[in-house]
């Protein structure tokens, strides 16, 4: 059986996020142009993957007048909000038990949560495909039918969906090392280790490490124990991809994440084959993140320019892209 894989390199823009329709409607154009080009999705399953923070923008720009594009604009946004509803903030504070800049994520987290999730189901049952979402940073938003969409814990988190080819929620993944200075001090809470597991899809099992995650090798032997054979891990790297590397000047930024990320997360294995690995770019609410996405596996590199393991990547860091491989699912990861 062959799969087909892609990483949806998808580039902010503050109007895709000003209205559910305008997010909805990109969301699903990505879907759609993702697997253009792929065989029928009944004779190879196919596996899309959205970068991390690509849901992050709604919780502040839903409704908001456009281009905040830097980060003194995105702080008078937050502000207006406070301002705008300080019921929502003296609920949030209560249902949270928290005060602080987390308390933001609460204000519209059920509606952006909402959004989020509908807008990622639609995208999958339109193409077919398991389709791992990418983050959304807030507490974790849940239905029921008795309570409709409502917060299901008030730890806020940055976490990822996987949908069904019919479109199903079929689980969640919650990013368990922080970036340094960034998420932490907005007040998200990390996720445990022990809870991650791959999730069971028509492709096989996936497993996803939230971008920082798959550098941790404890992550990925937990995810390859547990029957991972291809591994998610949607990025959004707040860096210029050529700037030395702060791990090792000698390396490049790109470098260095093709040496110690996908590539070398699914090199020796016992069961995981295959890396999924979108990048976000952009900008946004004072965010420029850069990057190449790539589809990692056994083997030498796919082309020119190309290390060994990175089967596919985009050819720039800075525009959206679509990284596709169609590869086949039996044998060794060795």
């Amino acid at each position: 059986m062959d799969v087909a894989l892609v990483a949806v390199q998808a580039a902010l823009d503050p109007e895709r996020y000003r209205s559910e329709e305008r997010y909805r409607a990109w969301i699903v154009e990505l879907a759609d142009r993702a697997v253009s080009g792929l065989p029928g999705a009944t004779e190879v399953p196919r596996v899309v993957a959205f970068p991390e923070l690509i849901g992050a923008p709604l919780a502040w720009l839903l409704d908001r007048p456009p281009d905040p594009r830097d980060v003194d604009q995105a702080r008078h946004r937050v502000a207006e909000t406070v301002r705008g509803h300080p019921g929502a903030i003296v609920r949030a504070a209560a249902r949270s038990r928290r005060i602080g800049p987390s308390l933001l994520l609460h204000t519209e987290a059920v509606r952006a949560g909402r959004i989020h999730a509908e807008a990622f189901a639609e995208a999958a049952r339109a193409v077919q495909a398991t389709v791992v979402a990418g983050t959304i940073l807030g507490p974790p938003v849940g239905f029921e039918a008795s309570r409709g969409w409502h917060v299901s814990d008030p730890r806020p988190r940055a976490r990822a969906a996987t949908f069904g080819p019919d479109g199903s929620w079929i689980g969640a993944t919650d990013k368990v090392f922080l970036t340094p200075g960034v998420e932490s001090r907005i007040g998200l809470s990390r996720g445990r280790i022990e809870d991650l597991r791959p999730l069971v899809t028509p492709a096989g099992p996936v497993g996803v490490a939230i971008c920082l995650d798959a550098f941790h090798d404890e992550v990925i032997a937990r995810l390859d124990g547990l029957g991972t054979r291809i591994l998610v891990q949607p990025s959004a790297n707040l860096a210029d991809w050529s700037r030395p590397w702060p791990g090792d000047p000698s390396l490049r930024e790109g470098e260095a994440w093709w040496r110690y990320g996908a590539p070398r997360a699914v090199r020796g294995r016992l069961s995981l084959r295959y890396g999924v690995n979108p990048m976000l770019v952009g900008a946004a609410l004072g965010l420029r993140p850069r990057g190449r996405s790539s589809i990692v596996g056994p083997g030498p590199g796919g082309g020119t320019g190309l290390p060994g393991g990175v089967l596919a990547a985009a050819e720039r860091d800075d525009a959206e892209r679509f990284v596709r491989a169609v590869v086949p699912w039996a044998g060794p990861s060795r």
